[in-house]
């Protein structure tokens, strides 16, 4: 496990925005600008801050936007990466200079988010077992029933929590975020709030006919998927009600959720419509014996059988898809395995979701209403055919930390229906940004759901007349060098109507570019408006060279020139590739470099392990079967230190 940092002065993060936001309105108090962090330039800190710490986005402006703290990060707890996410030791200072010449010094505290019992640790060996390898002390046992007396433990702060008495009184009748960013919604889902089920919310801007839709996100429990698309559709109909002439649909910190929420959402606002929504796996021999044993499952199955069920919307049962070449469902493992290759890869024959299916929606989104889900303008839910917005009078906000669902409706808004996108933040650097810059896969896996699939369909074909075919994959335990407690992957690809290439690898540069300024940081009333005028009124608001870059209707896009894109960051890390060991293994074939070398009957001392770090080699053995060797063969010592400082290590 590893536990996220918080610059101390983090702690009171909300006092600092107050300060921020009071200087605004008194102009008596300016405060000073930081110079330096640590001894360096602040940007340059920040830059190598995010570049090392930031989950990998598609440039490093969207890496630059994860260190910062979001009123929309907020309402949905997640820890902004500077502010209590980040992952890699920084050093035990932290010092500050102003603009002013003031000096500030403070430390990093690194912080248990994930509260549960521990019983005592009492050493840095203590620590290390806890949280490194997953050991409890020996005086503790975890399976005993605890205290009901136990205090409970907070998870640091929040600004939904510290911000209550100062916002706004609201109706007793109408939810709120209870968020100083946010004014009282004009339309709110019912369960709206930091730890309801209610994420979508309306305002209306009376002052400039804008009506904003704020989605933050499309992850709905089964409970409140219903929900979700009434309160969309509600918002159209009072916001045409109430006059707006123009929207502005907001999905800063969206990482995604349920891809039919997305559909449906868009085909509210385009319901004469049809969304493309092509994607398709990588087609390997693992892949073509999990859908040849689970297809083969299914095909034996009728309605009565429970299983039918479960496997309807199975990724490795594609029969209830469409091919998107025949725009017929697939009638065939192999018809959809295919494989096809593209670029020199070998991909499966593209599919579309079949969004007429009221079984398949309801499945995919575990609807808990008696009637299921049913997408909006499908067959068992018409829509009504008048378009409530033209594309030119929509346009989409977003800090490009956008995921999954969210790069799914991004693409079916900006590239089929042709709405506009507003991308907010970045390195300060002029220049295009991208607007969905986090994954654009169309499917999300984690590797523990994956492992059950495989499991699944190993047993299936131990079950079957050819049982040695359930060895289509390695041991996924030994068969990598780095023990992975979690990761995500992108299951499937998204492609265009016409296109070959992932949307992943394409530059997608907003319409407009535009910064936070502390009159719209955590003014959401501010930043709406803002994004509003300078698509519709006044263009020189976009940062300088961040226009002219959007295409709505191309099938594959070009980079702008790296004059106006930012540098990227080098890599300094000897950490090994993650993703291709992943691949490597999910492919059916081992890594080959840096296999563990293993060796048993280490002691280690008191509170301590003692052979972390210890030098080791092609032909020297790490001491203990819970170390490996990892890293270059070559060994280098710094030369005033002794330490090493490159070649491989004993590591757990």
């Amino acid at each position: 496990m590893t536990l996220p940092l918080y610059p101390l002065m983090g702690f009171n993060y909300q006092r600092d925005i107050d300060d921020l936001t009071d200087s605004e309105n008194d102009g008596d108090w300016q405060p000073s600008a930081i110079s330096q962090i640590n001894g360096l330039d602040a940007q340059d800190y920040l830059n190598d801050f995010a570049a090392t710490n930031a989950i990998g986005s598609l440039e490093s402006h969207a890496d630059f936007n994860q260190l910062m703290t979001s009123p929309a990060q907020d309402i949905q707890t997640i820890f902004s990466t500077w502010g209590g996410n980040s992952m890699f030791y920084p050093g035990d200072e932290l010092t500050f200079l102003l603009e002013n010449g003031t000096h500030i010094s403070t430390n990093w505290w690194a912080v248990y988010t994930y509260p549960s019992s521990t019983g005592a640790l009492e050493t840095g060996g203590d620590f290390y077992n806890f949280f490194v390898l997953g050991y409890y002390p020996a005086s503790y046992d975890p399976n005993a029933t605890e205290s009901s007396t136990a205090a409970p433990t907070t998870t640091g702060t929040s600004a939904a929590t510290s911000t209550a008495q100062d916002a706004p009184a609201t109706s007793s009748a109408l939810a709120s975020w209870d968020n100083v960013a946010y004014p009282n919604p004009d339309i709110a889902q019912p369960g709206l709030g930091t730890f309801g089920a209610g994420f979508v919310s309306g305002y209306f801007l009376k002052q400039s006919s804008v009506a904003v839709l704020s989605l933050p996100s499309f992850q709905e429990p089964g409970s409140a998927v219903g929900s979700f698309s009434d309160t969309v559709t509600r918002f159209l109909n009072a916001s045409k009600a109430a006059g707006m002439q123009k929207v502005v649909i907001d999905v800063q910190q969206n990482y995604g959720g349920d891809v039919f929420l997305a559909v449906d959402t868009y085909k509210q606002f385009f319901p004469n419509q049809e969304p493309y929504g092509g994607s398709r796996m990588r087609a390997t021999n693992p892949t073509n014996a999990m859908g040849e044993a689970v297809t083969s499952y299914w095909q034996g199955l009728n309605d009565t059988d429970a299983d039918y069920y479960d496997f309807y919307d199975d990724e490795w049962m594609p029969l209830t898809r469409i091919n998107a070449d025949t725009n017929d469902n697939f009638t065939s493992w192999s018809e959809f395995y295919g494989p096809h290759v593209y670029n020199g890869d070998s991909f499966t024959t593209t599919q579309r979701y079949d969004f007429n299916d009221n079984l398949f929606s309801t499945l995919s989104t575990d609807d808990e209403d008696d009637d299921g889900f049913t997408v909006y303008g499908t067959d068992g839910r018409p829509a009504n055919t008048t378009q409530p917005y033209a594309a030119k009078d929509i346009i989409i906000l977003s800090d490009a930390l956008c995921s999954s669902a969210c790069a799914v409706f991004m693409e079916m808004m900006h590239h089929e229906a042709g709405v506009r996108t507003v991308v907010a933040g970045g390195r300060s650097s002029y220049g295009p940004m991208q607007a969905p810059s986090m994954s654009r896969g169309a499917v999300a896996e984690t590797i523990d759901s994956l492992d059950y699939r495989i499991g699944v369909a190993q047993q299936l074909l131990q079950e079957s007349s050819n049982p040695s075919s359930a060895n289509f994959l390695p041991n996924r335990t030994t068969a990598t060098d780095v023990w992975i407690t979690y990761a995500d992957i992108n299951l499937r690809d998204q492609v265009r109507k016409g296109g070959d290439i992932p949307l992943q690898f394409v530059y997608e540069a907003a319409t407009c570019r535009i910064f936070y300024t502390p009159k719209t940081f955590y003014n959401y009333t501010a930043l709406w408006t803002y994004a509003a005028d300078a698509m519709w009124n006044n263009a020189a608001l976009c940062v300088q060279d961040s226009t002219g870059y959007s295409t709505t209707s191309a099938t594959n896009t070009t980079a702008p020139p790296s004059s106006v894109l930012p540098s990227p960051q080098p890599s300094t890390s000897t950490d090994p590739n993650l993703g291709s060991i992943i691949i490597s293994v999910l492919s059916g074939s081992s890594p080959s470099a840096h296999a563990p070398i293993l060796d048993t009957g280490a002691p280690t001392k008191q509170g301590q392990l003692a052979y972390e770090g210890t030098p080791c080699s092609s032909t020297k053995k790490c001491p203990t079967t819970e170390y490996f060797c990892l890293g270059p063969t070559s060994l280098k010592c710094d030369a005033q230190t002794k330490k090493p400082i490159e070649g491989s290590f004993c590591v757990p």
